[in-house]
């Protein structure tokens, strides 16, 4: 808030009144999300530095993919793997990884940042085998059948949304036991895609 004050064009030209606070809500009490900048140095900082930036996103017969999708307090966002701003002088700002999250300030404000995580299951879904679409996307390889056996981890089918890829995956070792995926249909967030049937992980 004091950071907000100090910077707004009213209070640096000394136009000043006992209302100023009354007279700039949206400058005192918005709280918006990361900006671009924040966003694409938050994704950079989850590439491995061991991997070329090039080679980042790379898939067989397509493009490179040179965007991550992300989490922040306000919602999903799309942060650039190819980060290139001048330095700027008159906003503080950085950006730090610290386990899985990035912590991201500027213009007096911390963000918290993740990489979005497509797992198709959590805790929440009635039934721990269930495959749901975590988007609005394109369903664009099916790599299993109806009562196909499969181990924990293994990719069941991709998800393409937001212009990115989403490997939705087996959540323990178990059969297929319903399929409503094929390649090439439009879902919705939170349709059943698969169901997994038999032992859960311990």
């Amino acid at each position: 808030m004091l950071h907000a004050l100090l910077v707004d064009p009213d209070f640096v030209r000394a136009r000043l009144s006992t209302s100023f606070i009354d007279d700039h809500p949206d400058v005192v009490y918005e709280n918006e999300g990361p900006g671009n900048r924040l966003l694409d140095k938050a994704a950079q900082l989850f590439v491995d530095p061991e991997i070329p930036l090039e080679l980042s996103g790379f898939r067989l017969n397509a493009d490179t993919n040179h965007s991550a999708l992300l989490t922040t307090e306000s919602g999903e966002a799309i942060g650039d793997l190819h980060w290139e701003y001048p330095e700027e002088s008159d906003h503080y700002f950085c950006a730090e990884r610290v386990g899985d999250a990035v912590f991201a300030s500027s213009t007096g404000r911390t963000h918290r940042i993740t990489i979005r995580q497509s797992r198709g299951y959590d805790h929440h879904h009635a039934h721990d085998g269930d495959i749901l679409s975590p988007m609005p996307g394109r369903i664009i390889a099916v790599m299993v059948a109806a009562g196909d056996a499969v181990t924990k981890g293994q990719k069941l089918l991709t998800l393409e949304a937001m212009k990115m890829e989403h490997s939705l995956t087996a959540p323990f070792d178990g059969v297929v036991a319903e399929l409503n995926a094929e390649a090439g249909a439009q879902v919705q967030v939170e349709a059943l895609l698969a169901r997994i049937a038999g032992e859960r992980a311990a």
